[in-house]
């Protein structure tokens, strides 16, 4: 099995017998799929977050119809925050509602879900220990009604427990049936390379590790994706859209975004070059992000959190597009810090 592939090289033979050649369906935008990892698992190259946003007030019926929509369009690939758990009843209604369209493709779907760091509500020590972790996950399936989840990520580093019980409780899981692989989130390159070397010595490697990435926060370029590489630990990337920065609505509203890193990259960057430079390409500026963060085949997905299917759609167009030109490379890398 290739590295990476397209949804019509696994379908095609299906869509001839029964769609027919030069079916409208035919004609659909193909999702790229690459592999985690040392692992047989693939999945697609844009995953969807849920329960879609921070903020998401869609309605119930929409959630639903969202998530049926991204895997009707490819997405195999959707990720479950730790930090849903702190609102629950409201946010497992939300969740639910989302995982609803998709319960009958479960064995089509790769859920990911996340236990550790904002898990609970005003917690922080201890959200790295085994009871945390362990109860934290019997919750996810009891409240989603799950009988396991196929990624389950430790999200962040707890320095008030071992290193060693974190690891060892996310093995245990999979031990249990209740996860199939373990994932690392949130992780700076010397704890993930550390969590990944008692992985292995526990004989269940990770496959994949999250962490924020885009083009105004390449912080991961700089060592994290070199650790994971040779560890044969692919990548996902969290947050490609810099809380929103990197949207049309960036260039209507200068005062988007909040806190002083968010503030920083805006200020730094000229985001109308930016924009120019993906409209070369054919691109808006949010396909563009998207584009830039897959561009390295280290990166498995790159999560999204649509506000609606149209947007699903235009986000889902950028899997066609992900190689650059070095001179479009170099006039993304001047674009950022040019701002003043």
């Amino acid at each position: 099995m290739p590295e990476t592939f397209r949804r019509n090289e696994r379908t095609a033979f299906m869509q001839e017998e029964l769609l027919g050649q030069g079916s409208a369906a035919s004609k659909q935008p193909e999702m790229l799929y690459r592999r985690c990892g040392y692992s047989g698992l693939h999945v697609s190259a844009i995953a969807l977050g849920l329960p879609l946003s921070a903020g998401d007030r869609l309605q119930p019926g929409l959630r639903k119809a969202m998530a049926q929509r991204a895997f009707d369009r490819g997405i195999t690939h959707f990720d479950l925050p730790a930090s849903w758990m702190r609102r629950r009843p409201t946010s497992g209604r939300r969740m639910s509602d989302a995982l609803a369209g998709l319960r009958r493709h479960r064995d089509d779907v790769v859920l990911a879900a996340h236990v550790g760091f904002g898990a609970r509500q005003g917690q922080s020590a201890g959200f790295g220990s085994r009871k945390q972790l362990l109860s934290s996950l019997d919750a996810i399936l009891r409240g989603l009604s799950l009988e396991y989840v196929d990624v389950l990520y430790s999200d962040r580093y707890d320095p008030s427990s071992p290193l060693e019980e974190t690891m060892e409780a996310l093995v245990s899981a999979v031990h249990q049936g209740k996860a199939f692989y373990i994932g690392l989130a949130g992780y700076a390159p010397i704890m993930a390379r550390r969590a990944v070397e008692i992985l292995y010595r526990l004989g269940t490697p990770p496959i994949v590790c999250q962490a924020s990435f885009s083009m105004l926060n390449p912080w991961v370029e700089e060592a994290l994706l070199d650790v994971l590489d040779s560890y044969r630990v692919s990548f996902v990337a969290d947050n490609p859209m810099a809380n929103g920065l990197l949207s049309e609505e960036t260039l209507l509203n200068v005062n988007h975004g909040r806190g002083s890193v968010v503030r920083s990259m805006r200020d730094n960057t000229d985001f109308h070059l930016l924009k120019t430079i993906a409209a070369a390409r054919g691109q808006t500026l949010s396909q563009l992000a998207l584009s830039w963060v897959l561009r390295d085949r280290r990166v498995s997905s790159a999560i999204i959190t649509p506000e609606s299917p149209a947007r699903l759609v235009e986000l889902c167009a950028a899997v066609d597009q992900t190689s650059f030109t070095a001179a479009e490379l170099e006039a993304i890398t001047a674009s950022i810090g040019a701002g003043k």
